[in-house]
């Protein structure tokens, strides 16, 4: 998971400030709106996030204040989320393919023991010219 950015470049708040965060207050305003209408609160986050989203385009200030406001109160959303995301493709992926396989008597490492003297594993020997032209 990726840290907090403490010190954004410039490049990165412009971008905050013009697209990303005028396409938040738009999307929050959408989910709001969607379920109760022009109410009292509607507005209010809706004048909020246009007030903010104004003030970040003009101010370098307000812009990394808010950026880094967002990054912090989602940075515990995230760390869990991603924890979560991550152990269920494991349980519930990874392994039943490795019970399955495992089940089933294949060994693509070579790791279960061998009668045999030695653990190398015999290569043809390869010396035409042609080899070298073809990687792989």
């Amino acid at each position: 998971m990726l840290p907090i950015n403490w010190s954004p470049a410039d490049a990165q708040l412009k971008s905050f400030a013009r697209i990303w965060w005028p396409l938040f207050v738009l999307f929050v305003t959408a989910l709001l709106y969607r379920g109760s209408g022009w109410t009292t609160p509607v507005l209010v986050v809706t004048g909020a996030g246009v007030a903010l989203a104004i003030a970040s385009a003009v101010s370098h200030t307000v812009a990394r204040t808010v950026f880094l406001g967002l990054q912090v109160i989602t940075f515990p959303l995230a760390f869990v989320t991603s924890t979560i995301v991550l152990a269920v493709i494991y349980y519930l992926v990874v392994t039943p393919i490795g019970l399955v396989l495992r089940l089933a008597g294949r060994d693509a490492l070579s790791l279960r023991k061998r009668k045999a003297a030695s653990l190398w594993v015999p290569v043809p020997d390869r010396t035409d010219a042609e080899r070298a032209f073809r990687q792989f």
